[in-house]
């Protein structure tokens, strides 16, 4: 099985001059969690999650609307080609631990975008030899979805968590950190 075969053709998209509010629409009206972004010249310049937009939001105290696009964007995007593997995009996934693909042609020019989601739709159909391996599918979906040690969040501004009156939490170091009750 392709990229190709798997791939969102001709996604939606915003633009780097497009402000969030563009983002979160196409997110609400396409039920995506994520928007590749086109420059000017119509080039693949990034991409914005559901993620980056609420935590724009947050941690910048605006409005989606006063927020742009290009500010927030992940410039430095991981992309495969239609041709590739389904194997190959699962591994690409699990390595740079991301959840989605744009897919881009010979010229880099965006044709499409695959993603995790697609991935677990194909693996619960009908078995057949074309099929993602399960276990890559589950490799690739655990690479991704393990939480990031806190010393790697960048912590608010002091100034802007004074300005929205937040307290800095620090989460706890996860489910073995949880004490049990004693009966």
């Amino acid at each position: 099985m392709h990229v190709r075969d798997l791939m969102t053709h001709t996604p939606a998209v915003c633009t780097t001059t497009d402000h969030l509010t563009r983002a979160a629409q196409i997110m609400w009206e396409r039920d995506c969690g994520a928007v590749p972004v086109i420059d000017a010249t119509g080039a693949l310049a990034g991409i914005v999650t559901d993620r980056d937009v609420c935590m724009a939001a947050y941690t910048q105290g605006r409005a989606l609307h006063e927020i742009s696009v290009a500010s927030i964007m992940s410039k430095h995007v991981f992309t495969i080609g239609p041709d590739a593997t389904a194997a190959d995009a699962l591994d690409t996934m699990n390595r740079k631990s991301v959840r989605r693909l744009p897919v881009t042609d010979a010229g880099g020019r965006l044709v499409g975008i695959v993603s995790l989601a697609d991935f677990a739709r194909a693996a619960a159909q009908v078995a057949s030899k074309k099929r993602p391996a399960d276990d890559a599918v589950i490799a690739a979906l655990a690479s991704v979805s393990a939480a990031r040690p806190v010393g790697q969040v960048a912590p608010m501004p002091a100034a802007q968590a004074a300005q929205l009156g937040a307290k800095i939490l620090v989460p706890a170091a996860g489910p073995a950190a949880k004490r049990s009750r004693k009966k």
